[in-house]
């Protein structure tokens, strides 16, 4: 399933109400028992985004490939919790559990300085698929450390493509250290602001980003990484610059 918006809007909330078009909307929310039915049907009666693929996304358990972009990857909570109860569920035919290929892209090509953060609850519930072999994603995750949406860490072993944007580095390392099977690496941090305003944490740091990539130096095949930064340039810091 691949989605992506027509609409050149400011934001997700400029998007149309879809509610009037499918009147059985509500209906269809109701008819989930998700944990979060509640949340979803009223979602689903404002005509909400999120509501309409969270329910597409239920509707169709076998589905082995998705691709959000524009609008609809911008805000999709619905979307996360409806991830985290497959995973959580555990049976074959759960919804989403099949899926193979996940891309998760608001606005590419945006610089960050255009967009909102996108909330990393949002987009690490993918990471728990069982099945999961290629996964890309916008995750401007500015902690050190990841933040993971349940007690256990995700098992990313069948991973074998990975492209993030605007990951810290040693938030890539920890994500690195679950995929033993990891193949292709592409990873993009963006430098935004002037450069005299960039602080070192700001910084792509040249000092972990190294240590980040160790564990998956026995399989990994090949690697893209990339800083763009605005007119003045990306700044780098680390022992590495000599």
């Amino acid at each position: 399933i691949s989605t992506s918006s027509p609409y050149q809007v400011e934001g997700a909330e400029d998007m149309p109400s879809f509610a009037t078009d499918f009147p059985d909307l509500v209906q269809a929310a109701d008819n989930t028992q998700v944990p979060f039915v509640l949340d979803l049907a009223n979602a689903a009666q404002r005509g909400t985004v999120d509501a309409i693929v969270t329910l597409l996304l239920y509707l169709v358990p076998n589905i082995t490939h998705l691709k959000l972009t524009d609008h609809f990857a911008a805000s999709t909570p619905l979307l996360a919790k409806l991830t985290l109860h497959a995973v959580t569920l555990g049976y074959s035919d759960s919804p989403l559990r099949k899926l193979r290929d996940v891309e998760y892209l608001p606005f590419p090509g945006v610089p960050r300085t255009e967009l909102d953060s996108v909330a990393c609850p949002e987009v690490t519930p993918f990471m728990y698929l069982p099945e999961l072999q290629r996964f890309s994603a916008y995750m401007d995750h500015e902690k050190p450390e990841m933040t993971w949406p349940l007690p256990q860490e995700p098992d990313l072993s069948k991973l074998t493509h990975l492209t993030l944007i605007d990951t810290r580095e040693r938030a890539l390392g920890q994500i690195i250290s679950r995929a033993n099977a990891l193949r292709h690496l592409d990873w993009k941090y963006v430098c935004s602001g002037h450069r005299e305003e960039l602080s070192r944490e700001k910084a792509v740091n040249l000092d972990e980003l190294c240590p980040a990539l160790l564990p998956a130096s026995g399989s990994l095949e090949s690697i893209t990484l990339r800083a763009d930064g605005d007119d003045d340039g990306t700044i780098l810091n680390g022992s590495l610059r000599g």
